[in-house]
């Protein structure tokens, strides 16, 4: 059995006079045997997103960014900004 999953992973801190916090977003996936799409840089030709039957560098630059790792743990960051208090 060939173990395929991944996970990308982003940690955002922020330390500041309102206090601070750590966000963490994921993005799972399964990593492909040979590369799809020409977007994206680094492992996204070969990061297949289930959810959207897609690797990372087939996908928009907007429907990355609502899904992406990194988009997932700065919208924490910013809602806790915010005053909602996410993290």
């Amino acid at each position: 059995m060939t173990r395929r999953g991944a996970r990308f992973v982003c940690v955002a801190a922020f330390a500041g006079s309102g206090g601070e916090n750590v966000f963490t977003g994921y993005a799972e996936g399964v990593i492909l045997t040979a590369p799809r799409g020409g977007g994206g840089f680094g492992y996204d030709p070969i990061f297949y997103y289930e959810p959207l039957g897609r690797t990372f560098a087939e996908l928009t630059m907007d429907e990355k960014s609502r899904i992406s790792h990194r988009s997932v743990a700065f919208a924490q960051m910013g809602l806790w900004l915010a005053g909602g208090r996410a993290g």
